[in-house]
């Protein structure tokens, strides 16, 4: 049996005060995520993240939850 110890470098991403942030790209409404840090994996960057107001943040979600309970009454 053979041990190995390896370093890791992880990079964390922060939003500016009073922003969370979500990503950069175009991501359909539903699929939008809110986080206030993103760990960088080894084939990210942080451009693919952006900071959002919470405020704006806020808006999104309360559209993501009208969605899905729109969606939720035409499975019914």
């Amino acid at each position: 049996m053979e041990i190995k110890t390896k370093e890791v470098k992880l990079n964390y991403v922060y939003p500016e005060k009073g922003c969370l942030l979500t990503q950069a790209g175009d991501v359909e409404i539903q699929n939008r995520i809110f986080t206030d840090y993103a760990i960088l994996a080894v084939n990210d960057d942080e451009s693919n993240w952006k900071d959002i107001t919470i405020e704006e943040a806020d808006q999104i979600k309360a559209e993501q939850e009208r969605m899905a309970e729109e969606q939720s009454k035409n499975n019914e």
